[in-house]
């Protein structure tokens, strides 16, 4: 212990609190005698007194035999992690509805446009393919802003790299669950486009409607299945980099 350096910290602490040797050394009853003796460093207060000073001072026993307060803000701390979990509860939440709302035009989306393919060569041929596409669509496009606010929160409390191991993946699945009701809208467009126009005739003779179910049925399994393939790359990907 440097005597020397505890005198000089409690002769700081005792002014701090506007306090002259006299009234401390009244306060700890004992002689201002014995507080310059401290503060000039020629002597240490008794074992029994440390426990009176450090709460006289606000200080704990530690520091005042460290003679210097200790540089640590733990509160500082705890604030951060408490902050950084609110943000991770906020992303949750918001990926669960993102993903519920991803569902909807997924499974919903996806049905309408596959059993429109089969049952219906006109597009939008009865009002109930019209609702179902256009809660799909709607969902579809709800689901990406709320994910983004869910990752907007975690920007707040976490760096961009740790803002990324957190939400890819689950973006991710939300992003391919999207790709399915496209994939099957762009097929359902195909199959009208093929009706419609005619032009499987040039290429296959005597072509029937059922001909240009098969081919937009081929072209919906085929873009979902380039989806999955990127899907299954950038996750490989990603893992390797973390």
């Amino acid at each position: 212990m440097n005597q020397e350096k505890i005198g000089i910290f409690i002769a700081s602490l005792r002014k701090e609190r506007g306090l002259t040797q006299t009234a401390l050394a009244e306060m700890l009853g004992i002689s201002n005698r014995t507080v310059s003796k401290w503060e000039n460093g020629d002597g240490l207060p008794d074992i029994s007194l440390l426990p009176t000073i450090a709460k006289t001072f606000g200080i704990t026993v530690d520091e005042l035999l460290a003679g210097e307060r200790n540089a640590a803000a733990p509160e500082i701390k705890v604030t951060e992690v408490a902050n950084g979990d609110t943000m991770k509860n906020q992303f949750q939440i918001a990926f669960v509805i993102s993903l519920f709302f991803a569902l909807v035009a997924g499974l919903l989306g996806t049905f309408t446009n596959i059993y429109g393919i089969w049952a219906f060569h006109a597009l939008f041929y009865n009002h109930w393919e019209i609702i179902f596409d256009a809660v799909g669509f709607f969902s579809l496009l709800l689901s990406v802003p709320v994910y983004a606010v869910g990752v907007i929160r975690l920007r707040l409390s976490f760096s961009d790299e740790q803002v990324k191991k957190l939400s890819f993946r689950k973006g991710a699945r939300i992003a391919l669950i999207d790709a399915a009701f496209l994939c099957a809208f762009i097929g359902r467009l195909t199959d009208h486009a093929l009706s419609v126009s005619g032009v499987l005739a040039h290429f296959i003779k005597g072509a029937s409607p059922y001909h240009a179910n098969i081919a937009a049925y081929t072209v919906a399994v085929v873009l979902f299945a380039v989806c999955a393939a990127v899907y299954a790359i950038v996750l490989k990907k990603h893992s390797n980099e973390a």
